[in-house]
């Protein structure tokens, strides 16, 4: 895969960072539809939308330096200043975020969670593709036809075909993770549970639990 997209003098366009911003608009466009729909106030998704990816990419920056904390330690600048996140830190930092932003706006955080849901998936299937752009979420080497192997990647080994999730999670990702690109399923099972949402019209779902 090649993360580096377009280049126009010295502004490049990362596929990383374009599938992030994609995630994030469509996140708050389906939040604000499916809160209308509800009779909740819309306004509120775009500020806490915006609050949790700001304080969710702190959070997956601080989690990516723990996970690397000797090379942390060797290279503090790097870390600080270059990419790697880990989407755990991210959602955590996110759910943390929301439930503060309700607070402040006095309003139920578990039904704005409920109704952030689905946009918090797709979100999450959009970035899961902007980490096969980057290769950054890559497993062992494997023989399976469903490998890929990355040529241009500055994260994952380049010409060896590869399972594309990351190693600390890839046995409990989902059944098979062994020979798949359990990246690619995550990003179908996102786009699953928003299509899902955004048919039914029951606001009593709760989409939650399927994440």
């Amino acid at each position: 895969m090649y993360n580096d997209l377009l280049t126009i003098g010295n502004f490049t366009i990362h596929g990383y960072g374009l599938m992030i911003g994609i995630g994030v608009a469509a996140a708050m466009l389906i939040g604000d539809k499916r809160a209308v729909k509800r009779g909740l106030n819309g306004d509120i998704i775009y500020g806490m939308t915006i609050a949790a990816v700001v304080f969710g990419f702190l959070a997956a920056k601080v989690l990516f330096i723990i996970t690397k904390l000797p090379e942390f330690i060797k290279d503090p600048v790097r870390f600080i200043t270059g990419s790697g996140f880990v989407v755990f830190g991210g959602l955590f930092g996110g759910i943390l975020t929301v439930h503060v932003y309700c607070k402040l706006c006095k309003v139920d955080t578990l039904t704005y969670i409920d109704l952030m849901a689905p946009s918090v998936a797709i979100a999450q299937g959009f970035g899961r593709i902007g980490c096969l752009l980057a290769g950054c979420c890559y497993g062992r080497e494997t023989d399976s036809i469903f490998g890929i192997v990355f040529r241009n990647s500055d994260y994952a080994p380049n010409n060896v075909r590869l399972i594309p999730t990351q190693r600390e999670f890839r046995k409990i990702a989902i059944y098979g993770a062994g020979k798949h690109g359990t990246m690619l399923y995550d990003e179908l099972k996102d786009s699953n549970i928003t299509i899902e949402a955004w048919i039914d019209g029951n606001p009593k779902v709760e989409y939650l639990k399927n994440i």
